[in-house]
């Protein structure tokens, strides 16, 4: 299916650019779409008529990258660009910008149809997020105007208890006195920076909603 969608891409591109897929980017195409569809066959019915139709996005948006990366290449008088071969960095591109709107799309339809109590918990989510998806007790009494420290714990504690968020040590202390705890976001306590940390919060959320069903 992917080999059949790059051909489908090739016999577009002939009516507008001359430019041909490298194997390097034919070969980042296949291993993202084998990924997306293996992903897609598990979601509901309505978000996967979504997905379907950005199955080809990677590669679509290929195009748009290549284009501008040979526009760019025209002003500045890179030479050296290769106008008739997309190469894989065009690709990774269009890949990133796929998966960017596809987890958009699990995103919005999750804040569709959630309840009170799952938007609450997705607002705490994004709100850790805005702090680069760390943060300390007292930050988060701070920007919460919570009176006392330990309703500030409480509510990181919720979070810890649904596993999405984990304990992971203690601050500088400041000049305002004592270390404070911390707290970061399940997907990041680990450190690694995966293929979709982008997306690292809309996925967590997306976890906590399925454990939910």
């Amino acid at each position: 299916m992917a080999y059949q969608i790059i051909k489908q891409i090739n016999k577009y591109k002939g009516k507008i650019i001359s430019e041909e897929l490298t194997t390097e980017a034919k070969d980042v195409f296949v291993k993202y779409h084998d990924g997306y569809n293996l992903k897609m066959s598990g979601l509901p019915s309505d978000l996967k008529a979504v997905w379907s139709k950005l199955e080809g996005g990677a590669a679509r948006l290929e195009i748009v990258m290549h284009m501008a990366r040979e526009t760019m290449a025209e002003m500045t008088g890179n030479e050296s660009f290769d106008c008739n071969n997309a190469n894989e960095e065009s690709m990774l591109t269009g890949v990133q910008l796929a998966r960017w709107f596809s987890n958009e799309a699990r995103r919005v339809y999750a804040v569709l149809s959630e309840n009170d109590d799952q938007q609450h918990v997705r607002k705490l989510i994004e709100a850790i997020e805005r702090k680069r998806e760390r943060i300390s007790v007292r930050d988060w009494q701070r920007s919460h105007s919570l009176k006392h420290a330990t309703d500030a714990e409480t509510q990181l504690d919720e979070l810890v208890e649904l596993g999405l968020v984990q304990w992971e040590g203690l601050s500088k202390e400041s000049k305002e006195g004592r270390p404070s705890k911390v707290f970061v976001l399940a997907s990041r306590s680990d450190s690694g920076a995966s293929a979709e940390s982008c997306c690292g919060s809309v996925l967590l959320y997306q976890s906590y909603l399925s454990r939910m069903l």
